[in-house]
């Protein structure tokens, strides 16, 4: 009969003959929850790429001055999410802006719809004091170009798939999976697909230890039964 070892002696010959893994392919980003990014992700520019309004509101060219309590103002266009003013504002102008949208250029300042007269009309009235400045996410405030998004060996997640998704990447290089053989042993083993007669048992050990390692992010190869 072979000699038992320690649970401490199996795990040190584990660790003497493991190593980790440097091959890589790459997977679909659909199949990739659960895999380790082989790379650092990278922004390939800044985030927001354009000035955008932090608000629902009026978008307006204060010419850096702000905007003073009941000041009015004509009302030109509408920058929607999706759909941009597409021309420039002169100091004095406003449009209608929605969160999201694209600050047009000219504009410095946003001001909350709740601070206005409302939407409707072709003036606006302004009713607090608002800084210039006020309610923009600036260009590149959050993301500068060249950051790491999601840093190489990390677990791709929900969160991880989304930035994926934003930088169009349909496919992403992951390290390859660990495969782990699973060999049953014993002469009393058999099938669990198997009756089994009074002195044998089924084979469930094999199939708990496989889904052991597909839990922690392994592929699991059943080997069989030694017995």
């Amino acid at each position: 009969m072979s000699q038992l070892i320690t649970m401490e002696e199996a795990l040190g010959r584990i660790r003497e003959r493991a190593s980790v893994s440097t091959d890589t392919q790459s997977a679909p980003i659909e199949c990739a929850v659960g895999r380790r990014i082989a790379d650092d992700l990278r922004a390939d520019g800044p985030w927001p790429v354009t000035d955008r309004s932090a608000m629902d509101g009026f978008a307006c060219a204060t010419g850096g001055a702000g905007i003073a309590p009941n000041s009015v103002w004509p009302v030109v266009g509408a920058a929607l999410a999706g759909h941009p003013f597409d021309a420039a504002l002169e100091t004095g102008q406003a449009v209608r802006i929605m969160t999201g949208g694209v600050v047009p250029e000219g504009a410095d300042t946003v001001v909350k719809v709740e601070d206005t007269s409302g939407f409707e009309g072709e003036k606006v009235t302004v009713t607090i004091a608002v800084a210039a400045g006020s309610n923009i996410r600036a260009r590149g405030s959050e993301i500068e170009a060249g950051t790491v998004l999601v840093p190489r060996g990390a677990r791709i997640r929900w969160a991880e798939i989304g930035a994926l998704a934003v930088l169009g990447r349909s496919n992403v290089q992951v390290v390859r999976r660990p495969c782990v053989g699973v060999l049953a042993t014993g002469d009393e083993v058999v099938p669990i697909d198997r009756e089994p007669l009074p002195h044998q048992v089924r084979d469930s050990n094999a199939w708990s230890l496989a889904a052991q390692v597909e839990e922690v992010g392994g592929e699991a190869v059943r080997l069989g039964i030694a017995g």
